[in-house]
């Protein structure tokens, strides 16, 4: 668990190439999967357990599953197995947890910012409070 960590922590540092040699439907594979992870009214989820990266277009019409070697892509019709070789699936993770590492960013900063707001509306009662008495 540890080299995986370590790993991850590395590999977030260095960029991530998108591999040479891709199938046809490989390259299609990516460019779908890259283009819902960065739409913002996308969601985006992984399962820690399996490693599993879900991703749900924000009209809720495309799913995404990333499993091992795999990218299992369902609309509302149809669903299709698309095989990945190992460089394409390591290629999708990582893109999909820098995807998601830039919204946990995002997240965290909101509701900090929130605290911030409400201890300076707190600070400011209290002082406001004291010279009052």
């Amino acid at each position: 668990m540890l080299i995986i960590k370590l790993l991850r922590l590395t590999s977030s540092k260095r960029k991530v190439r998108l591999p040479r040699k891709l199938s046809d439907s490989e390259k299609i594979a990516v460019s779908v999967f890259m283009r819902l992870i960065q739409d913002p009214e996308s969601k985006l989820y992984y399962d820690i357990h399996t490693q599993e990266c879900y991703v749900k277009s924000g009209d809720s019409t495309i799913y995404l599953f990333l499993e091992d070697r795999n990218l299992k892509a369902i609309n509302t019709v149809v669903g299709y197995d698309i095989p990945l070789q190992s460089e394409s699936e390591y290629y999708l993770s990582e893109k999909f947890r820098l995807e998601l590492n830039k919204r946990r960013v995002v997240f965290k900063k909101e509701a900090m910012d929130k605290v911030d707001h409400s201890l300076h509306k707190t600070f400011d009662k209290i002082i406001t409070r004291q010279n009052n008495n």
